[in-house]
């Protein structure tokens, strides 16, 4: 196939497949700006391969493999984080998305929609305030006047059961 012609294809499928491809990192990394900038490297590396992209493949296959590796580097940068998915959990969440399909998006946002809502209150806004725009364990830990050790116990708490739940959730979901 002559280059400007897979180079085409490649961008009308890269184009098409923003929306589902940054769906898919945000389930393997909880932060919505990181996700952000590894769909960025993501598209980045794409494009560099262009010259091995094979037309015939399904194109999210690929992408998505190139996806997770970018998003297991970002674990492995952060590891001292925390707050960030094991590159094991990823791992698993991407072997899940790669046998559910894409519909495995819906029901991830969905069951953690409805997981996150059973929280108490106070769990919620601590979950909005850490996770939202700006936020940190030590903003939170000032505003909560609590010690940021404090704040994090609890966040690793809240998280947990959230990741309980979310399993719960799916399991139901898959034998419904």
């Amino acid at each position: 196939m002559s280059e400007p012609r897979r180079v085409d294809i490649l961008v009308q499928r890269l184009t098409d497949a923003q929306p589902e491809l940054f769906n898919y990192i945000v389930s393997l990394v909880p932060d919505v700006d990181l996700a952000r900038d590894i769909l960025q490297e993501t598209n980045t590396v794409l494009w560099q391969k262009v010259e091995e992209y094979d037309p015939q493949t399904p194109f999210m296959a690929w992408a998505c493999s190139v996806a997770k590796f970018k998003a297991l580097s970002a674990a492995r940068d952060r590891a001292r984080d925390r707050h960030v998915f094991s590159a094991e959990l990823m791992q698993r969440l991407a072997d899940r998305m790669a046998e559910s399909g894409a519909t495995y998006d819906e029901r991830v946002i969905g069951a953690v929609g409805r997981c996150v809502d059973k929280l108490p209150q106070h769990q919620r806004q601590m979950i909005e305030m850490r996770y939202g725009p700006g936020g940190s364990v030590a903003r939170l830990a000032e505003s909560l006047n609590r010690s940021a050790a404090s704040i994090s116990t609890t966040l690793l708490r809240v998280r947990k059961t959230l990741g309980e739940c979310i399993e719960r959730e799916l399991r139901v979901e898959r034998e419904s």
